[in-house]
């Protein structure tokens, strides 16, 4: 009985937080014009931070900042790092679809192989 009266009075739990960031120094300009798998829209892509903090007997601790910046969706944050991405050579939309087609605009993803020479 104490035992289980004291696992609902112990509320501890991890909180995350993503923050927005400029391009960190060596990296990559984040892409422009990218379609999101997750949320299907058309946005930029951004790097962000990831930070974390628990919270013990309702006493919140510092943030703390953990891992490297990743690129993720604008909208939904979706991490985009993971995925490969192709360019569609008509409208320049970075999408992450294994289809040789664009979504968007129904072009070519790349040429193919007879008109690289």
């Amino acid at each position: 009985m104490c035992m289980m009266f004291l696992g609902i009075l112990r509320p501890n739990r991890v909180d995350t937080h993503y923050e927005t960031i400029n391009a960190p120094p060596g990296f990559e300009t984040p892409p422009e014009k990218i379609l999101c798998s997750r949320c299907g829209h058309i946005t930029n892509a951004v790097y962000r931070k990831t930070y974390k903090n628990c919270v013990c007997f309702f006493v919140p601790c510092p943030w703390v900042e953990t891992g490297e910046p990743f690129l993720a969706c604008s909208r939904c944050n979706m991490p985009l790092e993971h995925f490969p991405q192709k360019e569609c050579i008509s409208c320049q939309t970075l999408t992450t679809f294994k289809s040789d087609y664009c979504p968007i605009c129904g072009g070519r993803k790349e040429m193919p192989t007879e008109e690289r020479g």
